[in-house]
């Protein structure tokens, strides 16, 4: 039984005669007949009063009119929620360290092979696993300094490489290359809940020392701002060395890392079950891990 032919019998009920239902459905007057009769030969029974005007239907008919109305609601709500999943953008999250050193290069390569939409929020790392967990995110990046609890789906990243970072000719003045020497520059630091900055928080611990410990301490959400500050000479930044990675390279700045410390995060991609299973799935996964290998091997 064919929906198309549901629908035909309705049309014709509720239009009153299969002239009115052809011109309702844009079909031929002989098209709508022949559906008619294929569904009362399936059905071995005749579904309408043709004897009257406007056609009504039989005491068969009624029956099967009102599961075809059932039916003909289910289907739409199916279609419906299709279309939405359809059309809904992946939601994607990671860290705004990540987003300025990579996100743009994996989404750049993800829409050459995929036409779905993307949405995405820069987020802290526990705020970024919480979301995913609440079923905000589809997939995300999360950087992190002690391996990820269990997670729905989960793939290891290379690890994002943190180090103090300034202009040569500060981090020259800097003779002993200790927690000491560097306690007495104004140090820029990311906000409370990015990975970076609890590095550094875990590190000064082994220590017995925290932030205090530094004479001149700016907490900064911009990245950026504090890339610029860095390059002006204002002070030193903890921070990871891809987001400086051309101004290392040019020699604009200079990383210091001490032996003492530990300069490494974790970085890990993370989804949800029902991301998995989405077409778009692999081909984000790719772009993700091909931004790092593109970034590599910029100059």
């Amino acid at each position: 039984m064919k929906t198309q032919d549901l629908s035909t019998l309705v049309a014709v009920v509720e239009q009153g005669s299969v002239t009115g239902a052809a011109q309702r459905l844009n079909l031929t007057h002989s098209a709508v007949s022949q559906r008619l009769k294929q569904l009362e030969l399936q059905l071995s029974t005749p579904l309408l009063n043709r004897q009257v005007t406007p056609v009504q239907p039989t005491e068969a008919g009624e029956r099967v009119i009102k599961h075809a109305r059932e039916v003909l609601h289910l289907e739409l709500e199916l279609l419906t929620d299709l279309r939405h999943k359809r059309q809904r953008p992946l939601r994607l999250s990671c860290t705004p360290a990540f987003g300025a050193c990579f996100l743009s290069a994996a989404l750049s390569e993800f829409s050459q092979c995929c036409s779905h939409s993307v949405a995405f929020d820069y987020q802290s790392g526990e705020s970024i696993l919480k979301g995913l967990h609440q079923g905000l995110y589809d997939i995300a990046i999360v950087e992190h300094l002690e391996p990820l609890a269990e997670t729905d789906w989960a793939q290891p990243l290379p690890p994002d490489q943190v180090a103090f970072v300034g202009c040569p000719e500060r981090l020259a003045r800097l003779q002993d290359g200790d927690i000491s020497s560097l306690s007495s520059q104004p140090l820029f630091v990311a906000k409370p809940g990015c990975c970076s900055r609890d590095l550094l928080c875990k590190n000064l611990a082994t220590l017995g020392l925290n932030l205090d410990h530094f004479q001149a301490l700016t907490s900064c959400g911009d990245l950026h701002f504090m890339e610029r500050a860095l390059l002006d000479g204002a002070g030193i930044g903890f921070v990871s060395t891809a987001l400086v990675k051309s101004h290392l390279k040019a020699g604009r700045l200079d990383a210091l890392e001490l032996p003492e410390f530990t300069h490494r995060c974790y970085r890990s991609m993370v989804a949800s079950v029902s991301a998995v299973e989405q077409p778009w799935f692999a081909a984000m996964v790719k772009s993700i891990e091909s931004a790092f290998y593109t970034s590599a091997n910029q100059i």
